[in-house]
């Protein structure tokens, strides 16, 4: 095909709307080639949230150890003391460094009685103060620690009173197995005592009938020490083990 005859093929028209948008663009490239203007390409859209924006935006102008307020952590109230807990500081309030601190485990809370002589005073307390009233003694079991110590731990509850429960913890060595009882502020301590000084050799100080419960009266030794040995015979009849 000539020339002459491409010349004369009607040209394709643009829609008005797109014509309008060419003739748009090329008047603003004459405007900024006439002032000098070189034109800059433009960024690229942010495809961020606007929250990570914001907080990265942030961090820019934070200074050196400083948190944003989204950072920050929310501080936890303050909890109210547990019933047991409440009791322990009235305890401690009375009784001082004769105490120790308290294992707040949450299996059984408990504190140990740092000098064994306060015992007797501090279960009458428990037993009797009006904030307190751990009437009922649940358990007196013995401990061997096979370190030389030997000792009590005394599950104590306030039955129909306040509710809270506490254990106490009062040791002594095995040179000298002796911790004061208990007897006549929980009368569940008589037979617990006995059976702790049966298996453990512990002697408890003015129970009112300190003997054996479980074993005869000439049994040898204490079954439940670490370090005990059966006997081989017992009046003259061999012991099974």
């Amino acid at each position: 095909m000539s020339e002459e005859n491409q010349s004369n093929e009607p040209k394709k028209k643009l829609s008005p709307a797109l014509a309008a948008r060419l003739e748009a663009m090329k008047k603003k490239k004459e405007g900024e080639e006439a002032s000098g203007e070189a034109s800059e390409p433009k960024a690229k859209p942010s495809k961020l949230s606007p929250a990570l924006a914001a907080r990265l935006a942030a961090k820019k102008t934070q200074k050196p150890g400083q948190e944003t307020s989204s950072e920050t952590k929310a501080e936890e109230p303050a909890k109210d003391p547990e019933p047991h807990e409440i009791a322990y500081n009235i305890i401690k309030e009375e009784f001082g460094d004769a105490i120790s601190d308290l294992d707040n485990n949450p299996h059984m809370p408990f504190f140990e009685v740092n000098e064994k002589s306060f015992w007797p005073s501090i279960a009458y307390f428990m037993r009797t103060d009006s904030r307190l009233k751990f009437n009922f003694l649940s358990c007196l079991s013995g401990i061997d620690y096979d370190d030389g110590r030997l000792g009590i731990v005394c599950n104590l509850d306030s039955i129909d009173e306040h509710g809270h429960k506490l254990s106490v913890k009062v040791n002594c060595t095995k040179e000298d197995a002796h911790i004061p009882s208990v007897a006549e502020v929980w009368l569940t301590a008589d037979w617990h005592e006995r059976e702790a000084y049966d298996m453990y050799g512990i002697v408890f100080d003015e129970h009112p009938d300190m003997r054996r419960i479980l074993c005869p009266d000439d049994w040898e030794g204490y079954p439940l020490r670490k370090d005990y040995q059966v006997q081989e015979y017992y009046h003259g009849i061999r012991v099974p083990y």
